[in-house]
Parts: C-alpha cells; sequence; structure tokens
C-alpha cells in the first residue's frame, strides 16, 4: 500500500501539469455546487456565484493549501529554485564564471585538506 502512495506522488511531481489540472477541476467542481446549492435556493445565476465564490474564500489560497498538504513540495520547491538560479547565471556569465571558479577552487583545496 505505501509503494502505491510513493508512485502516486512521484507520478505527480513528474506530471506536475495534470496534477494542478485535476486541482483546478476539482476546486471548480467545488464552487459550482455551492453555487447549484444557492440557485436551488432561489438565486440569480450570477449572484449565486458570486456568493459561492466569496464563501469559499480565495482560490489561489486554498490551491495553495491543497500543495502545502503534499509532503513532497520540498523536492518541487527546490527544483523551482535551482531553474531560477540557473537563469539568473545565465544572464550574468561574468558572474557565473566567478562563481564556478571559486566554487572549483574551493572544492580542490577541501579534496586537498581532506585526502
Amino acid at each position: 500500500m505505501r509503494w502505491k502512495g510513493l508512485l502516486r506522488r512521484l507520478e505527480a511531481l513528474l506530471r506536475r501539469g495534470r496534477a494542478e489540472g485535476e486541482l483546478e477541476e476539482e476546486l471548480s467542481a467545488h464552487l459550482e455546487l455551492q453555487a447549484r446549492k444557492h440557485v436551488a435556493q432561489g438565486m440569480r445565476a450570477e449572484e449565486a456565484l458570486r456568493r459561492a465564490r466569496i464563501e469559499f474564500g480565495g482560490l489561489e489560497q486554498a490551491r495553495e493549501q491543497c500543495r502545502d498538504v503534499d509532503r513532497w513540495r520540498w523536492l518541487d520547491a527546490s527544483e523551482r529554485n535551482l531553474r531560477q538560479c540557473f537563469r539568473s547565471l545565465k544572464k550574468s556569465p561574468g558572474f557565473a564564471l566567478i562563481f564556478i571558479l571559486i566554487l572549483t577552487v574551493a572544492i580542490g583545496s577541501n579534496l586537498a585538506v581532506f585526502s
């Protein structure tokens, strides 16, 4: 049973677009159900949808709460941070070269000292 959960999480991590789509569908379904309840109580459709959005709260906050439940979120955040880091280094090649040289010297000196 544990392996199935692990495989599902890895699949969600690798296919983030599909997982985001499913999350979006689920949240919109909740809004739609709440709006239908209000329409059944006699509200107009536009007012019912507006009231459902107010009662539901912010959609972005709900998305973030759903994402926070995921235990693998740190891996996703690390991937995004690394992409941003490489984009920044790509924009300033001089800084990137100096950064790589300093890193190379530091790793080389550590290897020399501890070997």
